[in-house]
């Protein structure tokens, strides 16, 4: 009987620490710049959609309202739109949520704000036009 719970409590401790060991790995891959070659403004498909991805569509892609999970939905949902006025960052409505400068609604993501980088790159991408690719 001690020697199962010795290999049970062996079990837990492994899973424990190989799943906080991924979970510090994705963290750090949430928040490490993305690196484009100088110049080169972000693009929705390389850039915007893997942050949405990871960051906004557990809630904005099932829920309704504004959808993060494609170039079409993110131009075109949304109930106080439009979300993004291409090559205007300060009037789009996904610019003022990231920054709090919005009139309606909470700051999003509610948890937290993104972080510094994050919020630029979608804010360069705006300025750039909002390009697909």
């Amino acid at each position: 009987m001690a020697k199962a719970r010795t290999s049970l409590t062996m079990a837990a401790a492994t899973v424990l620490v190989v799943g906080a060991t991924a979970l510090a790995g994705c963290a750090s891959d949430n928040t490490a710049p993305a690196t484009r070659p100088p110049g080169v403004p972000p693009s929705f498909v390389a850039d915007v959609l893997p942050l949405f991805e990871r960051e906004c569509n557990a809630c904005h892609g099932n829920l309704g309202g504004w959808d993060g999970t494609s170039y079409e939905e993110v131009m075109n949902s949304g109930d106080h739109g439009p979300t993004v006025i291409p090559g205007d960052p300060e009037g789009s409505l996904l610019a003022q949520k990231l920054l709090g400068t919005h009139r309606e609604g909470l700051i999003m993501p509610p948890a937290g704000k993104l972080a510094d980088h994050q919020i630029q790159m979608v804010l360069d991408w705006i300025e750039a036009g909002a390009p697909e690719r």
